[in-house]
């Protein structure tokens, strides 16, 4: 009785193989849907004491801890965010480049407005009328913030957005310590 063998049906492997198939093309079609840009991939490389922050839904809804309702309405579509910290004064930036290389990737600009002394750069990436991404460009004389959205926010709410993940939350703020405890490190560093 150990060897007995049942004949599979005639085409079952090629049939098989099909399906696996198609369900590779479709998770690997999903894991491009939600990758972050490849701009964005190069600026971390190119700048390699940039920091990056990744966010989720449910990390913005943590951020929000005023519970302010208006900013849950302005995250509730954005599935995944990357933040992007540059130091402007590591010198090489050329912004004309970077909005350049967005474009390559088909991001159109949208809007552009300044406030609280900073530049907005606003971006929107569609697919069959809907918006797959948006990317948001905010610079001072220090720094360049890169938000590489997947999903959407209403470009209205940017700055507003940008204001709170800044300003107002303790996540925030631990994020802006851990950078200024890196800093300082690295100064300490340099003088040893």
């Amino acid at each position: 009785m150990d060897n007995v063998h049942v004949p599979k049906p005639a085409g079952y492997s090629l049939k098989k193989l099909f399906q696996g198939g198609l369900l590779l093309l479709a998770l690997l079609g999903t894991l491009g849907a939600i990758a972050q840009s490849k701009t964005t991939q190069r600026l971390e490389e190119r700048f390699p004491d940039s920091r990056a922050f990744f966010f989720y839904n449910n990390t913005l809804r943590m951020i929000n801890q005023s519970e302010d309702p208006a900013f849950d309405a302005a995250i509730k579509d954005i599935e995944k965010m990357k933040l992007l910290m540059v130091d402007m004064r590591q010198g090489n930036v050329d912004f004309k480049k970077i909005v350049s290389e967005y474009k390559a990737e088909a991001f159109e600009p949208i809007m552009t407005s300044r406030h609280n002394g900073r530049n907005f750069d606003i971006f929107l990436k569609e697919k069959n009328g809907k918006t797959t991404a948006m990317l948001a460009l905010v610079n001072d004389n220090a720094t360049l913030f890169v938000l590489d959205i997947v999903g959407s926010i209403d470009p209205g709410q940017v700055a507003k957005f940008f204001s709170v993940m800044d300003e107002k939350s303790e996540i925030s703020d631990k994020i802006r310590l851990f950078v200024q405890e890196d800093d300082s490190e690295e100064k300490d560093d340099q003088k040893n």
